[in-house]
């Protein structure tokens, strides 16, 4: 009875041997296949952001020589305004000026 019952330890112990075995197997091929996804999307990843980078400074420049087109816009506008400004204290000049003549002509 004792020598069943140890061929029938050995015989699980064998059969968990091969189980282990065969788990041991399906991780490492799992990891494997896990690993290989991994560097395909790093690959991936890497392949778009070449892509893009050239992308990314052309917009960075022109969003830079936008910026200073406005910059140069606004100093354009501020002494245009300063112009209309002169004109409108000359006209106001000359308004009073002809306001003064007609008053005396009267």
């Amino acid at each position: 009875h004792v020598d069943a019952w140890s061929r029938s330890l050995r015989e699980q112990g064998d059969v968990l041997r091969v189980q282990i075995e065969e788990t041991r197997g399906d991780i490492e091929k799992r990891f494997d296949r896990i690993l290989h996804e991994v560097d395909a999307e790093a690959k991936l990843r890497v392949a778009g952001f070449r892509e893009l980078q050239p992308r990314i400074l052309a917009t960075e420049q022109m969003v830079a020589a936008m910026a200073q087109e406005h910059r140069a816009l606004e100093q354009e506008v501020s002494r245009l305004g300063n112009v209309v400004e002169g004109h409108l204290h000359d006209i106001g000049a000359l308004k009073d000026s002809l306001a003064h003549e007609a008053n005396e002509r009267r």
